[in-house]
């Protein structure tokens, strides 16, 4: 009598593992296919011809980040040009796959990683909730990381309303010059913002309209 012969254990499938794997770059087709539909799309909501740009601006890491690999704002976000606007990466990336975030929330990064455009480390929170994640991962302080206390906010708001610059501001705090003026236009901080007196500041205006 022939020896049974066992049958042979099927060797996993490498393309089904990979297709599981967070740290493979999704295809622009499944990129299609997770996109949330809507009717009425947001501003930030991108149609076939953004999402195929978009496809093209970032990498996998090790970490299953989707890194932004192509222009950067000044504290470190993705920039994406969409309808006639420089947005953030990660919050279009959020309004594209996950829906919309309401104009008082914030697209806040579970991995603690401002290049990462993946949807799945993005999630929607307060003022107050980004705060505190700031508060709980350290990044409180350093000139490319503006996270101010509310404080500190009233201190510059006093000085905007002295009629100091917002270069002597942003010198005197380790800020940059453009989050002077995000909290001067109610950019930030909204709810301080009826402190403001002080409407234009002492410096030369046109300058400021250029970096727009």
């Amino acid at each position: 009598m022939s020896p049974k012969q066992k049958t042979p254990t099927p060797l996993p499938s490498v393309e089904k593992e990979d297709r599981q794997s967070p740290k493979r770059k999704p295809t622009l087709a499944e990129l299609m296919q997770r996109r949330v539909a809507t009717e009425n799309p947001s501003p930030q909501w991108m149609d076939d011809a953004a999402l195929s740009r978009f496809h093209l601006k970032f990498e996998v890491s090790e970490s299953g980040c989707w890194e932004w690999t192509k222009g950067l704002t000044v504290d470190g976000y993705g920039g994406f040009w969409l309808n006639r606007t420089n947005r953030h990466a990660h919050r279009v990336s959020f309004e594209t796959f996950n829906g919309v975030i309401e104009r008082e929330f914030y697209a806040c990064h579970y991995c603690d990683n401002p290049k990462c455009v993946n949807p799945d480390h993005i999630f929607k929170g307060t003022q107050k909730e980004n705060f505190q994640d700031c508060m709980r991962k350290g990044r409180m302080t350093g000139p490319n990381r503006p996270w101010l206390s509310e404080d500190q906010v009233i201190e510059i708001i006093n000085y905007i309303n002295s009629g100091k610059s917002a270069n002597d501001i942003a010198k005197m705090f380790e800020i940059e010059r453009h989050n002077v003026y995000q909290i001067r236009l109610g950019l930030s901080w909204k709810h301080l913002h009826h402190r403001i007196k002080q409407r234009i500041f002492p410096i030369a205006r046109a300058g400021w309209n250029r970096r727009k």
